[in-house]
């Protein structure tokens, strides 16, 4: 499954994502269709939890908490479709500490302006 290229913003992880799905289940042996209905699934998992992230962001007060359920969230989709590297980092900003460096990467991960 090769998706178009984004356009420079959250689609891309997306994309990418998306990508690494495909070919990890085309590995463990599922069918196409199968596939295909299962990265539909995570697409739009994953954009519904990508656009609960952006909420959470531009809330004019940050609640800490609820960026790190939708860190935690996104963690487990991105894992569950092969995108290892992201989640890790995920893992990785949601242990650290609440602050603007953690809020900063957030935004260089998912490309949020």
């Amino acid at each position: 499954m090769i998706t178009k290229e984004g356009d420079g913003n959250m689609s891309d992880l997306i994309n990418e994502t998306l990508n690494m799905a495909f070919d990890k289940f085309k590995k463990f042996g599922f069918k196409d269709e199968q596939i295909q209905q299962l990265v539909e699934s995570g697409k739009k998992d994953l954009e519904q939890e990508s656009q609960k992230l952006i909420e959470v962001l531009k809330a004019p007060n940050l609640d800490f908490e609820m960026l790190n359920k939708s860190l935690h969230a996104l963690k487990g989709l991105l894992l569950n479709m092969g995108n290892s590297d992201i989640a890790n980092k995920l893992i990785e900003l949601r242990n650290g500490d609440d602050s603007e460096d953690k809020i900063a990467e957030i935004k260089k991960i998912f490309n949020i302006k």
